[in-house]
């Protein structure tokens, strides 16, 4: 069994300022919320997203994040993970 856990958003979260994906590193082995975009101050009729670059925290770079499928875990890839709900003010 794998005993693998995590606190992170369940795919992709929108704050008021930023969003964020849950993302899995293959390089560090974990799943975080990493930031892929911010929305500027917000003007009547326009709220558009501006794309930034993908990093993980811990190594540093975007090239070994991959999209997690939010179910399967992304360590052992076999057990369904549980997930807990909550709605959190986060920004």
């Amino acid at each position: 069994m794998c005993h693998f856990e995590t606190t992170c958003s369940k795919g992709i979260d929108r704050g008021f300022r930023l969003q964020v994906e849950a993302m899995y590193c293959t390089k560090c082995k974990v799943l975080k919320d990493i930031h892929i975009g911010n929305f500027p101050k917000y003007e009547f009729g326009k709220n558009q997203f501006e794309p930034v670059d993908r990093i993980c925290k811990k190594c540093e770079t975007g090239e070994y994040l991959t999209q997690w499928n939010t179910m399967d875990c992304p360590s052992c890839g076999h057990f369904r993970m549980k997930h807990r709900r909550s709605d959190i003010l986060w920004d």
